[in-house]
């Protein structure tokens, strides 16, 4: 994997006149970051301005020896990063079969060449639905594609948006388990939850956000500890 962190330094992002971002600062080295928060506190935002899908209006975002703040989001695809949105985005009509067929017909004009025997050894199950639509398949099956998807493309840093969103709790087990072992291959993940336990079994270290700004960096078995923060930070009732 490339020895590559993302630094993202006093991001400001604005939705017509409305100031998502407050100037969110945040590090994703070798270990995997959650950013956890409730809905409309600018997580999906950070996501897709990390990606390119938005411009920031001021701050920077470097990964590794580049400033990605203004480029293109397929420049920053040939990178190293990878976004898996929330609610998957897959094609409905599309097979199994043609979402990594055009995953990898992608990234090798690219260069960058893909393995589709190592994303079917992570989820097997894609194996046994390659001919069904998207559209036909349970949500953890088209998480698992998305993922799937996104890996084609040879990140050294994947970035997830609420990937446990609506899926049963056997599915959320399974992607925790998936994203573990990725991981453990030294690739970098940035994982955006609402839901404490999914953020805490995959990330050490957290990062809470409220209303645009991160206003809390703490390990993840503390926050797990600290029944107050989490009702004044998340609002969970415990």
């Amino acid at each position: 994997m490339v020895e590559s962190a993302l630094v993202i330094e006093d991001l400001h992002v604005f939705i017509g006149t409305a100031h998502i971002l407050q100037g969110v600062s945040l590090t994703i080295a070798a270990e995997p970051v959650a950013v956890i928060g409730r809905n409309g506190m600018g997580k999906t935002t950070l996501c897709d301005t990390l990606f390119g899908l938005r411009w920031a209006e001021s701050g920077r975002i470097v990964y590794g020896d580049h400033e990605i703040t203004k480029i293109k989001p397929q420049v920053r695809s040939h990178l190293g990063l990878a976004y898996v949105p929330q609610g998957r985005r897959l094609f409905p009509h599309l097979t199994v079969r043609e979402h990594l067929a055009l995953a990898a017909y992608a990234s090798r004009q690219r260069g960058q060449g893909a393995s589709r025997v190592d994303v079917l050894e992570l989820f097997p199950k894609l194996g046994e639905l390659e001919d069904r639509q998207a559209r036909v398949l349970s949500g953890g099956e088209q998480q698992m594609l998305a993922i799937a998807r996104a890996l084609l493309t040879r990140p050294s840093l994947l970035v997830l948006d609420e990937p446990s969103e609506g899926l049963a709790p056997v599915a959320v087990a399974m992607m925790v388990e998936a994203l573990r072992r990725l991981s453990g291959t030294g690739m970098r993940l940035l994982l955006v939850e609402q839901n404490l336990r999914v953020a805490a079994s995959l990330a050490r270290q957290l990062a809470v956000m409220v209303n645009g700004r991160i206003v809390e960096e703490t390990r993840a078995a503390d926050f797990l500890q600290d029944r107050q923060a989490q009702e004044r930070l998340l609002g969970l009732q415990v």
